[in-house]
Parts: C-alpha cells; sequence; structure tokens
C-alpha cells in the first residue's frame, strides 16, 4: 500500500507510538566547533595570506592549529617548503650567462669559493612554507 516493506512500515509505527514522531534522534559525539561561516572565512584568510602560519589564523580565530590545517586539507591546501633558492630574472639571467661565456678560459682551479650561507649556533633556523594545493610542490614563483 505504502511500497515500503512491512517490516519497516511497523517499525516506523512503533516509533510514532513511543516517541510521538518517526525523526531520527540526535546523533552521538561532540559537536562541531565553528559553523561553515567561520571555516569560510578561515579558509578564506589563509588564501589571502599563503605564507603565515597556521598558529596566526588559529589566535584570531580562538581555535587550534590543527583545526587550522584540517580545514585548510579539507579545501585541498597543505602546507610546502618554499624554495630556499632566489628568483632569477630573465635579466640576471642573461647577466650570468655572459658572465660565464667570458670567464671560460679562467683557471677556475686555483680560485678558492666560499659559501656566504648564515651559520645559526643554538638555533635551527628559519624554514619557509606557505598553503599549496596538494600536488603543487614547489611553484617556481614562490621563492624566500
Amino acid at each position: 500500500m505504502v511500497g515500503r516493506p512491512l517490516p519497516t512500515v511497523q517499525h516506523n509505527l512503533e516509533r510514532f507510538e513511543v516517541h510521538g514522531h518517526t525523526h531520527n534522534a540526535p546523533k552521538s559525539g561532540r559537536p562541531r566547533a565553528l559553523n561553515t561561516q567561520v571555516e569560510e572565512r578561515m579558509f578564506r584568510a589563509i588564501t589571502s595570506d599563503p605564507k603565515a602560519k597556521s598558529d596566526t589564523f588559529a589566535a584570531t580565530e580562538g581555535v587550534s592549529p590543527t583545526t587550522v590545517r584540517r580545514i585548510a586539507a579539507q579545501n585541498g591546501l597543505y602546507s610546502r617548503k618554499c624554495l630556499s633558492k632566489p628568483y632569477i630574472s630573465p635579466l640576471n639571467l642573461r647577466r650570468r650567462i655572459q658572465w660565464a661565456l667570458n670567464n671560460v678560459d679562467t683557471a677556475w682551479r686555483t680560485i678558492m669559493f666560499t659559501d656566504e650561507s648564515a651559520l645559526c649556533i643554538g638555533e635551527t633556523g628559519t624554514q619557509w612554507c606557505a598553503w599549496r594545493p596538494g600536488k603543487e610542490h614547489l611553484p617556481q614563483h614562490e621563492s624566500v
């Protein structure tokens, strides 16, 4: 008559007699701390400032950094390390190639090169990261 199996109809009738309705009961578990508007606002903030840390976004919304990373991951963004070498403009690239061509005949074995990297004693140094889509690891335009 209603197009449903008899046990289903009987179960719904019993539920109505006991509870007065046939709606599902509220689900167990902790309710969500953030609503969709807050999550959307946080996602817009992450995409507007991709080099900011999750701690920064967490402090502004009053949530944990793990929550920020979870929201970013749900939207396809992950923290990726930036390139540590500087971006070489086309002009500087031409200048470097010209310099190399002008110095082909130099006796390079007699020249000592030194490294100009910084040495941090007692510190871990700074690693820059940016929020990027999952498949995009090292975009060429992002450098420190």
